[in-house]
């Protein structure tokens, strides 16, 4: 390791750089993973009673206006927003974990193959 040429430097550098990210997408992967297992609970209170009201009328009816609804027909809209969040939460943790696969499945050869490289022009 006595003689450094511009080439050595470069596969090193660029070795680092790449074990750099795997680790970086590995620890996202795991992070997204334990998201995906362990769900957050349901956020109580979340929705306020009235824009809760405002928005089912809006969505149901079309209108906020000279219509009614029962309380239990909001909670139910409450319900199935939360739901529908959680459900979305989940979606997107998927596609992280897909992505940083997807990262992980290139960088880790290119890695690979610098270091090879690099170990190579000692």
């Amino acid at each position: 390791m006595q003689n450094w040429t511009a080439k050595k430097v470069y596969f090193y550098a660029v070795s680092l750089v790449l074990l750099l990210l795997i680790l970086f997408n590995v620890g996202s992967l795991l992070w997204q993973l334990v998201q995906i297992t362990i769900l957050p609970p349901l956020t109580a209170g979340t929705w306020n009673y009235e824009d809760a009201k405002r928005q089912l009328l809006w969505e149901k009816y079309g209108t906020t206006e000279n219509v009614t609804v029962t309380p239990e027909e909001v909670q139910t809209f409450i319900d199935q927003k939360e739901k529908e969040s959680q459900r979305l939460t989940l979606y997107y943790n998927w596609q992280v974990v897909a992505k940083n696969a997807l990262y992980l499945a290139v960088i880790v050869p290119l890695y690979w193959y610098h270091w090879k490289i690099a170990r190579t022009l000692e």
